[in-house]
């Protein structure tokens, strides 16, 4: 401290000089606190700015010690808070880039995805076409009244509403007879493939071996025959015949080639035939009836003009016999 004294009084400055306050913070090493009792307060919160002692002489050496180190305090307080808040909003930067990235990689496969078709709307009366000539479109100047033709209107859309609803209803029902068909069918088809591959021990290898070209013909004798199974194991041992019958086909004037569907079913008709024939033996032939006429029949008729006055003969009926008797010409010669 600097001290000086005029006209008998001395004057003190609380200012130190350089040299103190380099020494007072020399000094000014934080002590270890003590261990807390339960007659000493609680300790300050995180943050909070410490309470000067306003016992604590700031002039005095301990003073400007005690002061410096709340200062110090403080900032290191504010040091911590700062550092505790950079922390928590690096945590929030990686938490938003994470949030970021996914959301670019769910953008990406949507691009890379077909958008799905949005859903059909119902149709109602007004979308329906108005091109039915046996129920045209109502027109406001057929009628009278413009009661009448908006009553005339609302018939006319649930007519055309019914109509699509039935027409709907008709596609379903459709359908699932087309299901059930394809059902059965195919139900059919495993039946007699189960039954009559047991004919053959490599079945499921030749089968599962074979690579043959089968063009929807083809598919639809074999799914349909009585013996699919011969039929399967046969293309696949011969696969040059299943080649042959799929070529079949013709060129068009446009140099491609065409196949030709009913040319390829009747050769696997044929085929069917020869295998089923092989597998029964030959067909019996059945009796084939005469094409020649029926003997003439000999007619017995009435007499001639010639023989009407002859009398007949031995073999000759009773009632021929009775009727030349009693015939009135010959009694009235």
């Amino acid at each position: 401290m600097e001290s000086y004294t005029e006209d008998g009084v001395t004057v003190q400055s609380n200012e130190a000089s350089q040299d103190e306050l380099q020494a007072a913070f020399d000094d000014a090493t934080p002590e270890t606190p003590a261990a807390e009792t339960p007659d000493q307060p609680a300790a300050p919160e995180q943050g909070a700015k410490p309470v000067a002692d306003s016992k604590v002489d700031k002039r005095t050496r301990e003073g400007r010690k005690g002061s410096i180190q709340s200062e110090i305090d403080t900032l290191t307080a504010e040091k911590g808070r700062v550092t505790g808040e950079t922390t928590a909003a690096k945590a929030e930067r990686d938490r938003i880039a994470a949030e970021v990235a996914d959301l670019r990689a769910q953008k990406a496969a949507l691009a890379t995805k077909p958008a799905a078709e949005p859903p059909a709307k119902p149709k109602t009366a007004a979308s329906l076409p108005d091109d039915n000539p046996d129920d045209p479109k109502p027109q406001e100047a057929d009628f009278e009244s413009y009661a009448d033709f908006v009553e005339s209107r609302a018939a006319w859309a649930a007519r055309r509403t019914y109509a699509q609803q039935d027409q709907a209803r008709a596609e379903r029902e459709q359908k699932g007879r087309t299901e059930r068909f394809r059902e059965m069918r195919t139900q059919r088809f495993v039946e007699r493939r189960d039954a009559g591959k047991a004919e053959f021990a490599d079945y499921d290898a030749v089968i599962n071996e074979a690579h043959l070209p089968l063009s929807q013909p083809m598919i639809d004798v074999i799914t349909d025959s009585e013996i699919t199974a011969k039929l399967q194991y046969h293309l696949a041992t011969h696969p040059e015949e299943a080649q042959r019958i799929f070529s079949l086909g013709v060129t068009g004037h446009d140099g491609r080639w065409y196949p030709n569907e009913i040319q390829q079913f009747g050769e696997m008709k044929v085929l069917e035939g020869r295998l089923s024939a092989a597998v029964s033996g030959p067909a019996q032939r059945m009796p084939v009836s005469s094409q020649a006429p029926a003997p003439v029949k000999p007619l017995r008729g009435t007499p001639t003009a010639a023989d009407a006055d002859s009398p007949p003969g031995d073999d000759a009926s009773y009632e021929d016999h009775e009727k030349y008797w009693n015939n009135p010409k010959r009694l009235s010669r």
